[in-house]
C-alpha cells in the first residue's frame, strides 16, 4: 500500500550481552553432542544406522531430548539449573554494566553535542569575556 512506512526490524546491539540459556538448553545441548556421539560410534561399529543417513534430524533428536527431561527427577536437573543459575548470574552483572556504559555514551554524546568552543561556559562569546577581563 501507499503511505505505509516500513518498520525496521529490531536487532540486539553488538556489545550488549547475550542472554544466558536455560536449564534445558544446557541439557539439550549436553545430550545431543551425547546422542551424536552415540550415533557416530554405532555407525562405526556397522550398527542399526543406515549409511545413507548423515546425522539425527533435528525434529526426532528435540523430541526425544524432550521427552528424556520430562523424565529427569529433580536432582538429575539440578546440575543443569545450577549452571544456568549461575549463567544468569553473569548475565545480569554483564547487563548492568552494559547499561551503565550506554549511560555513559549517551552523557557524553550529549557534552560534546552542547559544548560550543567560541562559547564561555556563562554564555559570553570568548572575544567579550576576554576584554572584560583586561
Amino acid at each position: 500500500r501507499k503511505g505505509k512506512k516500513k518498520v525496521r526490524k529490531w536487532t540486539r546491539p553488538a556489545d550488549k550481552p547475550k542472554r544466558p540459556l536455560s536449564a534445558y538448553n544446557i541439557f539439550f545441548r549436553t545430550e545431543r553432542e551425547r546422542m551424536i556421539k552415540e550415533k557416530g560410534r554405532a555407525a562405526k561399529s556397522g550398527g542399526a544406522a543406515p549409511p545413507s543417513s548423515r546425522g539425527i534430524g533435528f525434529g526426532g533428536m528435540a523430541k526425544a531430548v524432550a521427552d528424556r527431561w520430562n523424565t529427569l527427577c529433580e536432582t538429575e536437573r539440578g546440575p543443569f539449573e545450577k549452571q544456568a543459575g549461575a549463567e544468569k548470574r553473569k548475565y545480569f552483572i554483564a547487563l548492568e554494566q552494559w547499561k551503565r556504559d550506554q549511560l555513559l555514551k549517551k552523557q557524553q554524546n550529549r557534552e560534546i553535542a552542547t559544548t560550543d568552543p567560541c562559547k564561555s561556559p556563562n554564555g559570553e562569546s570568548s572575544s567579550s569575556s576576554s576584554s572584560s577581563l583586561l
